[in-house]
């Protein structure tokens, strides 16, 4: 069987100065997750992505090259921080609320999430890991691609998404 290999480009579009929010996307990788920990996909499977924003930052538009993209629900995610001799360590995606913090080993103290809700500042400096349980404002698409593309089986498909900071 051939496989799809999926492709996410994150595109923002700003006037006069430069954008300070962001938007990340993946495909949702989690074994609990909307594709079951799957990360490779045949033609015709559905795929879902998840779509992170920064506060301030709405999603506009998006854009397969092929297919079709489908809202479905908001997600919740669990992370980890590390802090490497810091106080200072960053979460690979936005919190949105329910933050719960659990040290694994060392504790640094109380945690203080930043306005960009992805950096975290410990009470003191040290070598530790927090497990944070949160919930992501992540919203979910599903992708529906073709069983083949101009007789191909083996295809990639781009999804573009833009957004804008309010």
């Amino acid at each position: 069987m051939s496989e799809i290999k999926t492709t996410i480009v994150v595109q923002f579009g700003g006037g006069g100065s430069a954008p300070q929010g962001r938007i990340i996307a993946e495909v949702d990788a989690r074994p609990d997750g909307l594709n079951a920990g799957k990360t490779s996909f045949l033609p015709g499977d559905p795929v879902y992505i998840l779509v992170f924003t920064t506060p301030g930052v709405s999603i506009k538009s998006v854009t397969p090259s092929a297919g079709a993209v489908y809202a479905g629900p908001n997600q919740n995610v669990q992370d980890s921080v590390q802090f490497a001799n810091a106080r200072e360590g960053n979460l690979s995606r936005p919190v949105s609320g329910g933050k719960v913090a659990k040290w694994m080993g060392n504790s640094l103290g109380g945690l203080t999430l930043g306005a960009d809700g992805m950096a975290v500042t410990a009470s003191r400096s040290g070598v530790a890991i927090a497990r944070v349980s949160y919930t992501a404002a992540a919203k979910s698409y599903r992708l529906s691609t073709p069983v083949s593309l101009n007789g191909d089986t083996s295809f990639e498909v781009l999804i573009v998404i833009e957004g804008a900071e309010s």
